[in-house]
């Protein structure tokens, strides 16, 4: 299945653990999970992923900057768009669900969603998940 969990909590620390085994995750930097991430690579499990058969919608993971110009808003927009671009089916499985941890499901988040032509989208506990399009 192709899930991509997103990542914008700069206080998500361990918590990244449990996610980056099943799913592949695009995850802010942060001190603090900056130093989840160095203990995770540490890991048997992780260590005994198969570089060679890689998966981009795999166990794994991806880190973005917050940047300093950008507002917490503009950093979902642009990192949406290189998931998009990125876990596009073009080459490898298409992604079904994104997971994104960090960020309240408002107007303008749901805003940038349509933008990108995601109109498919459900809350949970501490996320929400969005869904392709032609899913429907």
């Amino acid at each position: 299945m192709g899930i991509v969990a997103l990542i914008i909590d700069e206080m998500f620390g361990e918590k990244i653990f449990n996610l980056v085994k099943d799913h592949h995750a695009w995850i802010i930097k942060s001190e603090k999970n900056s130093g989840a991430l160095e203990k995770l690579v540490k890991m048997d499990w992780f260590l005994s992923y198969d570089p060679h058969n890689y998966d981009v919608l795999g166990p794994g993971f991806s880190t973005f900057n917050k940047g300093d110009s950008l507002d917490i808003y503009d950093l979902f927009s642009n990192i949406i768009f290189e998931i998009l671009d990125h876990h596009d089916g073009y080459i490898t499985t298409k992604w079904t669900e994104i997971k994104v941890f960090g960020l309240e499901l408002n107007d303008q988040v749901i805003e940038i969603l349509h933008d990108n032509d995601i109109v498919v989208f459900i809350e949970e506990n501490d996320h929400f998940i969005c869904f392709p399009s032609e899913e429907l």
